[in-house]
């Protein structure tokens, strides 16, 4: 199953990179956790339903401006908390309420069965800042949109082991000091690998 883990983006003390922040007290903990023996690709970026819900204006001339309409993201909101087809989730009042107010960061694992999930989920929410899980992995338009179009390819997990995935043509890669942080982790093989992340997107089959 592919199960995305959320996160509140805007907690002050994930601070600017909040990304980078959250990637890393994750892979602490799955480092810890070697009884899962996970074996997946993580994909991570940002909950990008609000770029979903931009409508466009005409402006003077030929020129045109975006404009983020609530109405329409409160709408497409309420659809995607709400589908049934959704398998298993662990969103709280709280996290709607996050999710309707506040920026998101995802995390992905393309490959994990339920009771891996349970078990990350379980971890996560001793942090302040996680929000809650959900199984996307039926196909629907607005999962596709969400998650396929929007998360990068990070990292690949074998049990213990950890690949660090690198666009191919990205300028900055990461460095010995951040392997050594990883390794730290409790992992026993951390690899830098290449990819060409035009053509290694996620993918929803039906």
């Amino acid at each position: 199953m592919k199960v995305a883990f959320h996160f509140n983006a805007d907690l002050e003390p994930l601070g600017v990179l909040y990304g980078e922040t959250v990637l890393r007290n994750l892979l602490c903990v799955l480092a810890k956790k070697r009884e899962l023996r996970i074996e997946s690709f993580v994909f991570a970026g940002d909950f990008a339903l609000r770029d979903l819900c931009q409508i466009t204006e005409q402006m003077s001339g030929d020129s045109i401006c975006f404009r983020f309409d609530q109405a329409t993201y409160t709408s497409a909101l309420d659809r995607w908390l709400t589908d049934s087809n959704f398998a298993w989730r662990t969103f709280t009042n709280d996290s709607l309420e996050v999710f309707k107010k506040r920026n998101v960061f995802v995390v992905l694992f393309d490959s994990i069965d339920i009771a891996q999930a349970r078990s990350i989920d379980h971890v996560l929410w001793k942090l302040p800042y996680y929000i809650g899980a959900i199984d996307v992995s039926y196909r629907c338009s607005l999962n596709v949109s969400l998650y396929q179009m929007f998360l990068i390819r990070r990292y690949r997990l074998h049990e213990d082991a950890l690949d660090v995935l690198v666009d191919k043509v990205a300028e900055s890669k990461p460095c010995k000091r951040d392997i050594k942080e990883l390794r730290r982790f409790g992992f026993v093989s951390v690899r830098i690998r290449n990819f060409d992340w035009e053509h290694e997107k996620l993918e929803f089959v039906t």
